[in-house]
């Protein structure tokens, strides 16, 4: 008894593989449009963190200068240029800057230029300070307070809606 056994191939149609140039259009229009939203919520973001970054270094200065002060039992001065959104630490050579999302509200220092909106706040051997506040407002609205008390000399940064 013979078996025959028959092979049938089924030859499959191929199709091409990829995509399409209109499906890539579509994709690349997509996501030049949700790139168009996030960008500018991420250059908001990125310019608030450059704002308290620059004031969170002025409240670094003053902690060292308080520090320094009472280390070393003598007055130091951190000076504060308003005009040229600079400040720096007496007899150190580094300043530190304004972020340009910062503007000058109010400003209770010991003034040294008042025409030239130059002063200082200064801390003494046993901890205390000539006191003193600044407020700025970054482009949201918002209102950064730095506080320095004459007492204690306790510095502390905070911030509320202008």
């Amino acid at each position: 008894m013979a078996v025959n056994f028959e092979l049938t191939v089924k030859r499959v149609k191929t199709s091409e593989t990829g995509f399409s140039l209109l499906e890539l259009i579509v994709v690349l229009g997509i996501l030049g449009l949700l790139l168009g939203l996030v960008a500018p919520v991420c250059h908001r973001s990125w310019q608030a963190v450059r704002a308290e970054s620059s004031l969170r270094q002025l409240v670094l200065a003053l902690r060292t200068a308080r520090s320094q002060a009472v280390t070393h039992r003598q007055r130091v001065r951190v000076f504060i240029n308003l005009a040229n959104r600079e400040f720096w630490l007496e007899d150190f050579s580094c300043k530190g800057t304004f972020s340009p999302e910062l503007r000058s509200q109010r400003a209770h220092l010991v003034w040294q230029q008042p025409e030239n909106r130059l002063g200082f706040i200064a801390f003494y051997s046993d901890g205390s300070s000539s006191g003193g506040n600044l407020a700025f407002q970054d482009r949201t609205g918002v209102i950064h307070l730095l506080t320095v008390e004459m007492v204690t000399g306790r510095i502390s940064l905070s911030k509320g809606v202008g």
